[in-house]
C-alpha cells in the first residue's frame, strides 16, 4: 500500500478498531468511517508521485564488495506515476513500478551514475528526498539492528531521529 502518513495511520487505526469491536448476532460492528468509493484527480492537476526506495549497491556491483567494506554504497531508486495514472490504474499497478526500478538498478546503472558524477560532481540536496508528492520507505527490518554488542546490554529500540521524520516517510 502506498499512501501519505494520514492515510497510513488511518488504515492501521481502522484495523485496530475492527479487531477491538464487539460482535452483534455473530457479525462485526461496522467501522465508523466509510472508505472513499470513487478515485478522482482535481481538474488541471496531474502531479507526479515518487515512491523512493533506498538500495544497497554493495552486492549489486560486479565484482561485489566484501561484507567487511566500510563505506556508503546506498542509492535511491524510484517508482513514478502521475495522479491520473494512480487514479485510473489503482494502487496495485503503481506498486509494480518499484520492482521495475529495482530490477533496472544493476551494475551497469551504478557504474554509469558513478562515471557521470565524476565528470560533474554535485552534492545531492536533501530537499530532493522531501518531495511533498513523494513517499520514502526507510528503516528496513532486514538490517541486523540488534546484533551489535558494546557491553551496554541488549538494545531496546532503533529510532530514526528528528531529521528523518518528514511527510511521506514510511518506516518499516
Amino acid at each position: 500500500m502506498v499512501t501519505d502518513g494520514t492515510s497510513y495511520w488511518q488504515f492501521f487505526n481502522s484495523w485496530s478498531e475492527v479487531f477491538r469491536s464487539k460482535t452483534q448476532n455473530g457479525h462485526f460492528v461496522p467501522v465508523l468511517r466509510p472508505p472513499i468509493l470513487e478515485r478522482w484527480v482535481p481538474e488541471g492537476s496531474d502531479p507526479i508521485f515518487e515512491l523512493l526506495f533506498a538500495m544497497n549497491n554493495q552486492s549489486r556491483i560486479s565484482p561485489p564488495l566484501p561484507e567487511t567494506y566500510v563505506g556508503n554504497m546506498v542509492f535511491t531508486v524510484a517508482g513514478t506515476a502521475t495522479a491520473g495514472e494512480l487514479a485510473s490504474h489503482g494502487v496495485e499497478w503503481v506498486a509494480w513500478r518499484l520492482p521495475e526500478a529495482v530490477v533496472g538498478h544493476d551494475d551497469k546503472a551504478i557504474k554509469w551514475f558513478a562515471d557521470s558524477w565524476l565528470k560533474n560532481p554535485i552534492v545531492i540536496k536533501m530537499s530532493r528526498f522531501h518531495d511533498p508528492n513523494g513517499v520514502h520507505i526507510g528503516s528496513s527490518p532486514r538490517f541486523d539492528m540488534y546484533g551489535n554488542k558494546f557491553g551496554l546490554g541488549k538494545g531496546v529500540a532503533v529510532l530514526s531521529g528528528y531529521a528523518n521524520k518528514v511527510d511521506g516517510k514510511v518506516t518499516v
